[in-house]
Order: structure tokens, then C-alpha cells, then sequence
């Protein structure tokens, strides 16, 4: 949310680090002629040694001392009739290096390597400065590699605005450029991380080792071989499902079939309908967005989507309400859920202090977040075990649920269509909406999608599998309670699961408190696990600071975007509106995931070569639009006031868009306080941006 700095704006830099893009024509011109004078004394018998490659392997590899070496890397004592002439030479250029390190921006660039092209061809036409073919062509792949590599660095600053022109920022580019470091300073394992871009495109993999010797200092140390710092591809299908899973079963399945047999009049058989209902409708969702994350290969779900097809002020609101109110409130009231259950056993039939209750769901949130900054892997398998953890609980349910139901307690069922009072259409909509928050999580799933392995085939599959699991399951568990509980006495539970328990299995009754604190603590860990990623790419896009667009060097994991949720988190704890903030915000997430599947008709229209590996049928789309559409027209009809209040806060983020987003030019000031606080928040968190392009 901060336009990048000036070129006045850096710091002077130290002279520590050296950055070297291309070479003077004048000083390879010396270089190939002194080239070609040790070919041809390498073709004498005495002197013959063969060639040597300048391939490097490993993390780092330490270049030979010029003192020692000749043309083609040897030491002195393998190569020693030339030394003298080499060294002469080498002399030379060194007192000439100190006023060519840096280049003048893109342009001085291609000049530069234009330049030595035509210096090259001209070498090439006298064959006493390139005797051998191999040593021609390994010049002009270098040459090419060269370019390649200079333009990979400015696509890397395309979005750095004042960054154009590299020179004159190179207290910037110490931070995000470095190709090399001098021996005797500290090692940065920030800057060490970056310097790995420019051995990425085979810079030195491949360099002839007459070019090589361009790099002035002897005791340079080059990073090249190691691996990128980037979100890896390590989500399986299994992984997926358990992260769907895992975040619609929370506490939906406990609360929702209150809130669908009181507004569908207290009818069993039409509550259950509301259920088939509500399971296929999602299901048609999560299949769209399957589409969706097939053609656009980014994470970040919704607001990628929005992004793409309307455009980054609608994204920008998306964001806006998910950072400061939804996610967060979400993850909050599933905490707090999960504080209540695991207490309500140890404190048996007292009351609960709602202190004890905030503090245990701030620890729960705080270990959450930390397994999510340690590794992708590690949380992964926490949902994967987690989620176990409740399907076994739910199993228990519809195992004695259907048990007792074949042992003959038919008696709920009985007249299913008729119910307490008579069915309102009026209040069936509102138990549609109770239903869609019961199945509510199907598309966290988009949020991860670079890193997801092979997601063309691994998106859709997971969805199918894991829309079919829970539909089947949160059937069979309704069939249970209605089994066990009548419609009168489901009402006025104030937790169905619990009053599920003790009627069935009163003496094991403690269970069900377990496996619901199982569900939540799984559902919060796998909330922390996608949202930030929508965060992470709204950084990557220039939506929010730079910085939640890092990735740790090690663990591979964006720590300041997983970060950024946990104070918001902790501070909603110690307020008692959070409830109210998701009511006033809920009917504006149907709206915004409408729109975002709205996206799939307008792609096809406007943008009909796209690769869409997995395309669902036209009609799909479209009839979920309309029924996200009218369960908003619904909210904005039952309750105007919170609908108001929740627009209002989303229309707060129009004017942080067009100052944080849109103005471009911000105050030199501000800009450097920024610029200051990227680089101590890299330092303190050792995080730098993502390596390789993974969309």
C-alpha cells in the first residue's frame, strides 16, 4: 500500500556488495585477444591441458584466486608460461574497474550488450582472437544467457516503480539484486537467499571461464546450485480434501440444525430437504471455483478472480472486509467455541468465566499461527489428523443415530412434512442461509492454489470428494438427531450435539464435547493456513505493504502475511461485538462470492482462449449467481439495518484504496519510512520475496 521510493530517497550504500551486469567491449576485446594467445600455446604438446568447464555445483562455490589462475581456471603450477602475460593484463583492468560497477538502467543495459555483440562479431571475424568454434560458441551462449539474465532482473522490479533505472538505487537493490558479496563481511542469509536469482538463469552455470574473470574480486564468493526460496508445491489431494473438510465441519453442524428446523416450521422432512438442497448448491460452487482455479493459476481465491474480471477496486473491498472483519471474526468466534467445549467438562456443571474462555481461545489461535509460520507441511497433516479427529466424532453420531433408527425409534419421522407450526416461504430462505453457513468453506481451498501439487487434476477431484463426504455426512448426522431428539426438544437445545449425547449415551457423554473442540481447533488451524494466502497475493498485486509478500527463507512459509491476522485476532478477543460484526458482514461474503463466480461467464465471453482444463456446463454458474444473489436480496430484505451497517464498513475501504492503493506518488518521507521498515521486518523475520514464478 506504498508507492516504492526515489532514487534521492535510499540510503548511500556501504560498497560491501558489487552487482555486475555486463562488461566494457574495450576490456573483452584484451581479454578475448589474451584468450586466444593461451589457445594457441595450449596447442603446443608442453603446454597442453585441455579444456575446463565453469560449471558450478553445490550452494556456494568460491571462485580461484586471478593471482593463481589462467584462462581456463588451472593454477599456476599447471599453466605457468603465461602467468606473467596474464597477470599484466589483468592489472590493467583491475585499475579500470572501480569506475564501471553499475549500469545505467534497462537501456544501458541492451546497449551494453549490443555493444559487446558487435565487439564479439568483430573478434569473430579475425581468427587469432578465436581460434577454436567451441570457445566462439560458448561465447555467444553466454552472451545470450547474459542478456536473459539482465532482463530477469528488471522483470523482477517491474512493479518497483522508481526502480528503474538500477544504479541509481542501489541501496534498493543491495535488498532484492545482489549477485555476489566480499570476502571477510558478515553473510546476510537474507541477501544470501536473493543473490541465488542470478545463478538461477545460468549465469555461471554456463559462463566460458575467460568471462568468468570479469568478476573483479578474487575472493568473491558466488551462490549458484540452491534452492529457490518460493511456496512450494507440497498439498496432495489428501491434503486438500482434509482442508475442505476441515474447514466446513466446525461448528456448523452443531449450531445450523436449529436455526433450519425453526424456519422451516419445525417440518423434519423439510428440514432435511434444506440440507440435500443447500449440499448440491454448494457443491455446484465448489465445482465453479474449481473452473476458476484451473484458468487462474494464482492463490488468493475470490480476490484473484475479482481481480481478474472487474477489477482491483471491487478486489480491493473483497480484501478490505476479509483483513479487518470477516476472517478474523471467524476465526475468532470458532475459537471461542472451541474454549467453551474443552472447558465445559473440566469446570463439570459450573459456569465458565469468560475470561478462562478468551484466554484458552487466544492460545488456541496463537499455536495455530505458529504451526502455520513453521511449516506447510507440519499444518497439513495437524488438519489431516484433526479432521480424522471429527469425521470419527460424527461417525460415532450417525452410527448410533442409524442403530437406534433400524431398532424401531421411528417415531420423529413419522408425518415428516408436518411441523409445529405452519411453514412460512418467507422464513425458507433463512433457513437456506443457515444451511450455506453450515457448508460454508468449500472455497478456502482456491486460496492455496500454488501449492497445490499438479491443481489441474488435484482441484477438481479433491472438491468432488470432499463436497460428496460432507453432504453424505451432515445428512446422516441430522437423520441421527432427529432420531434421538423431536423436533420440540432439537429447538430448544442450546447445543444439539451435547443433548444428542446424553440422551443416547449419557455415561460417555464427555465425548462429544471432545470431538466438537477437535472440530474447531482443526477448522481455526486450516482458516490460519488459507486466509493468509489471500493476503500474500494482494501484497504480490500492490494491494497491502510489501512485506506480506515474503516468504522465510527456510521454512518456506509467509510468515508476514499469517502474521498480520494475529494481533486483529487478539484484539477482537477482548471485544463482545464480535458476533455482531458477522452478522453485519455475512450476507456481503455471498455477495462477493457471487460476483467472483459471476467471473466464469464474463472470462468465457471476454477472454475465450484462456486454458481451462477442468469447464463446468454454463447453466451452473449462472443459476448459483442467482441463488447467492437472492440470499443477499433476502438479508438486505429481513434485516436492512445490519446489512446497512455492514455496506458501510465495506465503503470504508474505497478511500484507503485511492490512498493506498491508487496514489502512486506519496511523500518522499513516507516513502522511506516504509522502504526502512521492509528491510527491518526482512531482517527480524528473515523473509525476501518469492524466488520463482508459481502461477
Amino acid at each position: 500500500m506504498y508507492a516504492t521510493m526515489a532514487k534521492d530517497d535510499r540510503p548511500p550504500t556501504t560498497g560491501s556488495v558489487l552487482v555486475r551486469t555486463t562488461s566494457n567491449p574495450e576490456r573483452k576485446r584484451r581479454r578475448l585477444q589474451a584468450h586466444a594467445q593461451q589457445q594457441s600455446m595450449d596447442r603446443s604438446p608442453n603446454m597442453a591441458h585441455g579444456k575446463c568447464n565453469a560449471t558450478t555445483s553445490g550452494r556456494r562455490v568460491s571462485l580461484p584466486l586471478r593471482s593463481r589462475s589462467c584462462g581456463h581456471g588451472k593454477l599456476d603450477g599447471d599453466c605457468r608460461g603465461t602467468s606473467s602475460n596474464k597477470n599484466d593484463i589483468r592489472g590493467k583492468r583491475r585499475n579500470k574497474s572501480d569506475s564501471s560497477r553499475l549500469l545505467r538502467g534497462k537501456g544501458s543495459l541492451e546497449t551494453s550488450s549490443n555493444d559487446s555483440d558487435q565487439s564479439l562479431e568483430n573478434s569473430n571475424a579475425s581468427e587469432s582472437l578465436l581460434p577454436s568454434r567451441g570457445d566462439r560458441k560458448a561465447a555467444s551462449n553466454y552472451q545470450r544467457l547474459h542478456r536473459e539474465w539482465s532482463d530477469s532482473q528488471f522483470d523482477l522490479l517491474k512493479e518497483e516503480e522508481s526502480c528503474k533505472t538500477c544504479p541509481s538505487c542501489q541501496g534498493r537493490a543491495d535488498g532484492h539484486r545482489l549477485t555476489m558479496t566480499r570476502s571477510g563481511s558478515l553473510l546476510d542469509p537474507i541477501a544470501d537467499a536473493i543473490r541465488r536469482r542470478a545463478s538461477n538463469v545460468g549465469m555461471i552455470k554456463f559462463a566460458p571461464s575467460p568471462f568468468l574473470e570479469e568478476l573483479e574480486d578474487s575472493n568473491s564468493t558466488v551462490v549458484a546450485g540452491s534452492e529457490a526460496v518460493v511456496l512450494k508445491r507440497q498439498i496432495g489431494v489428501f491434503d486438500c480434501v482434509s482442508i475442505i473438510v476441515g474447514v466446513i465441519i466446525g461448528s456448523g453442524i452443531f449450531v445450523a440444525p436449529k436455526g433450519i428446523l425453526l424456519n422451516t416450521g419445525g417440518s423434519v422432512g423439510v428440514a432435511l430437504i434444506v440440507w440435500v438442497l443447500c449440499g448440491i448448491l454448494s457443491a455446484i460452487g465448489a465445482l465453479c471455483y474449481a473452473e476458476l482455479g484451473t484458468t487462474i493459476t494464482k492463490s488468493g481465491g475470490d480476490f484473484v478472480y475479482l481481480l481478474e474480471s472487474f477489477g482491483p477496486l471491487i478486489a480491493f473491498l473483497r480484501l478490505w472486509t476479509s483483513l479487518i472483519a470477516i476472517r478474523p471474526a471467524v476465526v475468532v468466534v470458532i475459537a471461542i467455541t472451541f474454549a467453551k467445549y474443552v472447558t465445559l467438562p473440566v469446570m463439570d456443571y459450573c459456569s465458565v468465566p469468560d475470561v478462562v474462555v478468551r484466554l484458552v481461545a487466544a492460545l488456541l489461535i496463537c499455536f495455530a499461527v505458529f504451526i502455520n509460520c513453521f511449516s506447510v507441511p507440519w499444518t497439513a497433516q495437524l488438519v489431516d489428523l484433526l479432521t480424522i479427529g471429527k469425521v470419527m466424532g460424527l461417525l460415532v453420531i450417525i452410527t448410533t443415530g442409524l442403530l437406534l433408527l433400524i431398532s424401531g425409534y421411528t417415531e420423529n419421522f413419522l408425518d415428516a412434512f408436518t411441523g409445529i407450526e405452519e411453514i412460512s416461504l418467507a422464513k425458507v430462505p433463512l433457513g437456506f442461509y443457515s444451511g450455506m453457513f453450515a457448508y460454508a468453506g468449500w472455497f478456502y481451498i482456491n486460496y492455496v492454489t500454488e501449492e497445490i501439487k499438479e491443481p489441474a487434476r488435484t482441484l477438481p477431484k479433491s472438491i468432488i470428494i470432499s463436497m460428496c463426504i460432507v453432504t453424505i455426512v451432515y445428512i446422516l448426522t441430522n437423520v441421527s438427531y432427529f432420531t434421538v431428539l423431536a423436533p420440540a426438544e432439537l429447538l430448544a437445545s442450546e447445543a444439539v450435539a451435547v443433548s444428542f449425547a446424553y440422551r443416547a449415551f449419557s455415561s460417555m457423554a464427555w465425548t462429544i464435547p471432545m470431538f466438537v473442540a477437535l472440530s474447531t481447533a482443526g477448522t481455526v488451524t486450516a482458516n490460519l493456513l488459507t486466509t493468509p494466502r489471500m493476503f500474500f497475493v494482494a501484497s504480490r498485486e500492490g494491494h497491502l505493504p510489501d512485506v506480506l509478500a515474503m516468504i522465510h527463507i527456510r521454512r518456506f512459509t509467509p510468515i508476514p502475511a499469517v502474521l498480520v491476522t494475529l494481533p486483529i485476532c487478539l484484539l477482537m478477543l477482548i471485544n463482545d461485538n464480535v458476533y455482531s460484526l458477522i452478522n453485519y458482514l455475512s450476507f456481503l461474503r455471498w455477495l462477493f462470492i457471487g460476483l467472483a463466480i459471476a467471473a466464469i461467464p464474463y472470462l468465457r465471453w471476454k477472454r475465450p482462449h484462456l486454458q481451462r482444463p477442468f469447464k463446468v456446463p454454463i447453466v451452473l454458474p449462472i443459476l448459483f449467481v442467482l441463488c447467492a444473489f437472492f440470499m443477499v436480496g433476502c438479508s438486505l430484505y429481513s434485516a436492512p439495518y445490519d446489512c446497512g451497517i455492514g455496506l458501510g464498513i465495506t465503503l470504508t475501504g474505497v478511500p484507503v484504496y485511492y490512498v493506498g492503493v491508487k496514489w502512486k506518488s506519496k511523500p518522499r518521507k513516507y516513502r522511506q519510512g516504509m522502504y526502512y521498515f521492509t528491510v527491518f521486518c526482512q531482517k527480524l523475520l528473515e523473509v525476501i520475496r518469492q524466488e520463482e514464478r508459481t502461477f
